[in-house]
């Protein structure tokens, strides 16, 4: 399913009972946005024009604010409100009691592995404070993408990145356990 018309962004995606999925490639305006107490620049321009997206973005955030998650993808050609319809979603999330992590990918950092999501957890200071009461063998993992966690003496980490990704996932749960959470990681077209 698609929303919008070439001269808008468009939302698609599709749900099940356990996720909805919607798609996200925006523009490379960056928005400031943290966790909880972190204020977000948000436009003081109204959204115009949006609510058909809007309520597409609000209705692909309701399994994820009940726990199930979901993920949204907004795409569209460059200039056409893409950046600005994820303003909205990042206040309309805040409004909404969520936390907001930003994250973005840069044609300069491709090689760096879990960039955006490197990018969103720092800027969200979700490291080192979230991760210290993750057991050894999970901190040493994400050592690997943040040298300040350190690790453990004698402890060695293999590359498996299957690892690395079950380590990212266990802050995910736990920060989505704290409150609602919405990720947006933008230009994702630059990720490894």
């Amino acid at each position: 399913a698609s929303l919008g018309s070439s001269a808008a962004p468009s939302v698609t995606g599709s749900s099940s009972s356990s996720s909805a999925t919607v798609g996200v490639d925006w523009a490379a305006t960056r928005i400031a946005a943290g966790v909880g107490s972190a204020e977000p620049t948000i436009s003081d321009t109204p959204l115009i024009g949006r609510e058909a997206e809007m309520a597409r973005l609000r209705e692909a955030r309701e399994p994820a604010w009940q726990g199930r998650g979901a993920v949204a993808l907004i795409l569209g050609d460059a200039g056409i409100g893409k950046s600005r319809l994820i303003e909205a979603l990042i206040a309309d999330a805040l409004a909404a009691g969520g936390h907001v992590l930003l994250g973005r990918a840069w044609e300069t950092e491709r090689i760096l592995p879990f960039g955006p999501w490197v990018d969103a957890f720092r800027a969200g200071h979700v490291v080192p404070d979230l991760v210290e009461d993750l057991g050894p063998t999970w901190r040493n993992e994400l050592a690997r993408l943040f040298p300040e966690l350190g690790s453990r003496p004698g402890e060695t980490v293999a590359e498996d990145y299957v690892r690395l990704f079950e380590a990212m996932s266990r802050v995910l749960e736990r920060l989505a356990g704290q409150n609602p959470l919405l990720v947006v990681l933008e230009d994702l077209h630059w990720a490894d």
